[in-house]
């Protein structure tokens, strides 16, 4: 008998030590799986923020290559500009020139 209830008493013992180990195990399960909901959701949460800030990327590279564009059009209307206006302060001063011959001839 008595070894009979030495054995329950171990018996027993174990079996508060597994329901301990069971209860720990239980919360340790929930809280890491309460972690990879977490992170699963930040995981979305930086997709969805990546796709944003690619099509942002795409549009901005859009904008960019337009107003390359629009620049390289200024740039070569001024040139052109640059050149007409050459071309007339050319001709203003040989007309200067013709001008002061004439009075010359004149005088």
């Amino acid at each position: 008998i008595t070894r009979l209830m030495e054995e329950a008493n171990e018996e027993a013992q174990h079996k508060g030590w597994c329901d301990t180990e069971l209860s720990t195990n239980e919360q340790t399960r929930k809280e890491k799986s309460e972690a990879v909901e977490t992170l699963h959701a930040e995981i979305d949460n930086l997709q969805s923020s990546l796709a944003q800030l690619q099509d942002d990327i795409t549009e901005l590279s859009k904008t960019v290559a337009g107003l390359d564009s629009d620049m390289a059009k200024a740039t070569q209307m001024r040139q052109e500009q640059k050149q007409t206006n050459l071309a007339t302060v050319k001709d203003s001063q040989d007309a200067q020139a013709a001008v002061a011959q004439a009075l010359v001839v004149l005088k």
